[in-house]
């Protein structure tokens, strides 16, 4: 089963402890995506959240151009409260509107609560299911799925 995992790589943000025990993944097709095109943009929405809630390793954010387009791509674990779930989608909106012709791929493990989930309308990225995009292309493993344990529900939206 392992092998399967060959034709793609792995998107991680820069100075993350892969010996995490949660951690969030992107994998790319190699035969889909150019690997020397891919950025790490973990940073950029970190600093534009107004809340500094994050564990490093909870959430992965790449820009990478594919043969067909250019992509975000996006995959977020939650906390358990779900109180980084409202602040990390309003910063990835925020980050996207300064990419309008790439498409935005976020998956995610979204914790929430009916106390921490406060956002209008305004705020939310207009998100669709991914459906043009082939799951074997492109994989978000957040959480504990990504070091091997039992995790969450994930989601896979887009936006073009």
């Amino acid at each position: 089963a392992a092998g399967k995992w060959f034709d793609h790589f792995v998107l991680r943000p820069t100075g993350v402890d892969a010996r995490r025990s949660q951690l969030s993944l992107i994998l790319v097709k190699k035969s889909s995506f150019i690997r020397t095109s891919a950025r790490d943009l973990t940073s950029s929405v970190i600093s534009l959240m107004e809340t500094k809630c994050l564990t490093p390793g909870d959430l992965c954010v790449f820009e990478i151009s594919s043969q067909t387009g250019q992509y975000i791509l996006a995959c977020f674990h939650g906390d358990s409260d779900g109180h980084c779930t409202a602040p990390v989608i309003v910063a990835l909106n925020q980050l996207t509107e300064s990419y309008p012709l790439h498409t935005f791929l976020l998956g995610i493990d979204a914790n929430t609560s009916p106390h921490s989930l406060s956002l209008s309308a305004a705020s939310l990225p207009h998100l669709s299911p991914a459906a043009s995009i082939r799951a074997p292309d492109v994989l978000c493993a957040a959480g504990h799925e990504a070091t091997g344990g039992a995790g969450g529900a994930g989601m896979l939206a887009a936006r073009r």
